[in-house]
């Protein structure tokens, strides 16, 4: 169900939700990965929820890159995944840590995303009209028609049907098309306006920049879903897909690259001009004993982002949180002599509790010889 807000709540929430404001990284996923299966990895990246592993796709060695004609480079890390149907259609989900659109501190609004991706497998045999599809979606686990994808369609969508496509569902009528190829690797921008829906309509929209300069400045757009023609679009998410259709007749399977994940609140957020530092909570580059204020004030509690300390991305500050940053302080030379760590209370270390579990359990047994 979406979350309405009437102009007093959203006047409250303006006030309670500084993050939404002034623009934050919401999810990263730079599949920082050993090579191998992409299937059950959960450690990588930030903003998806606790235990969320993704279902498929494979790891390939080092970053898809991208230069802009200004000579500025996007920032990459780790690997890339590529997602291929030579065996069988593949749908990999991973959930993100909240809701987009409906959360109450992250409702409607205006979202970004931004990924690089290049398909790899040539779709056309006889029949350019019956590639098949690939892409990556924003999807809401609640079903219907609450998505959005980035890529291409499946069977029947219109010719030529080799530039990127974005589209609200499955459906050829809900399809746009952008001149940039999807052979070619290329930079995808995609701005969604998730509406207030106070009258009822379900009236989101889309744009997508394919190759954008990194400076911010994104002239007209490659391709634009908008409400019109009686068609009214949900934009609701909280999941990722990636998918690429098997093979079907004489139209052979998808495969395509993909790499960089980001989504925030502001299109600075997805342009890689914010720098993530594990364990630097208050995004300035550097890891120090101020960064364990934010993580003290808010231990234990949840609807949190980076700024609160919640350095994982799972909505949550808690002991995780705090083993990031104290991992990183003592890498980059720094000491916890005199900090004050009395808000972790009596709870031990994992490592330690074990210990202190073995240690009681021998001691139980032997008073029992």
């Amino acid at each position: 169900m979406r979350f309405v807000a009437t102009a007093a709540v959203a006047a409250c929430l303006a006030v309670l939700s500084p993050h939404y404001a002034s623009g934050v990284l919401l999810v990263y996923e730079g599949f920082d990965y050993s090579e191998g299966a992409l299937s059950g990895q959960a450690d990588g990246g930030f903003g998806f929820a606790p235990g969320s592993s993704w279902g498929g796709g494979s790891v390939v060695a080092g970053s898809l890159s991208y230069t802009d004609g200004g000579s500025n480079s996007l920032p990459t890390s780790g690997n890339r995944a590529l997602v291929s149907a030579e065996s069988g259609s593949v749908s990999a989900y991973r959930q993100l840590g909240r809701g987009y659109g409906d959360d109450p501190s992250y409702g409607p609004g205006t979202y970004w995303l931004s990924f690089l991706g290049q398909r790899l497998q040539p779709h056309i045999t006889q029949d350019e009209n019956a590639a098949r599809s690939f892409g990556l979606q924003l999807h809401s686990s609640g079903g219907g028609d609450e998505r959005l994808g980035v890529g291409r369609v499946t069977i029947n969508a219109p010719v030529p049907s080799v530039g990127w496509g974005l589209f609200s569902d499955g459906s050829a009528s809900l399809y746009t098309e952008a001149a940039e190829s999807m052979f070619d690797l290329s930079f995808n921008v995609v701005e969604i306006t998730i509406a207030d829906a106070t009258d009822g309509n379900l009236s989101d929209s889309a744009k997508l920049w394919v190759n954008p300069d990194l400076s911010g400045t994104l002239g007209t757009p490659s391709a634009e879903l908008a409400v019109g023609s009686g068609l009214n679009f949900d934009y609701l998410f909280d999941t990722l897909r990636l998918w690429a259709g098997g093979t079907s007749g004489d139209n052979p399977y998808a495969a395509y690259e993909v790499d960089e994940i980001r989504i925030g609140t502001l299109l600075e957020d997805v342009l890689g001009n914010s720098v993530i530092v594990p364990g630097d909570v208050d995004g300035n580059g550097t890891v120090d004993v101020n960064d364990l204020t934010p993580i003290r004030m808010n231990y234990r509690n949840g609807d949190a982002v980076r700024t609160d300390g919640d350095l994982n991305g799972d909505t949550f500050v808690n002991f995780a949180d705090f083993r990031q940053w104290k991992t990183a302080l003592l890498e980059a030379g720094g000491s916890l002599e005199g900090v004050d760590l009395a808000f972790l209370g009596q709870v031990p270390e994992p490592a330690s509790a074990l210990l202190l579990f073995m240690g009681s359990a021998m001691l139980v047994r032997r008073g029992r010889r």
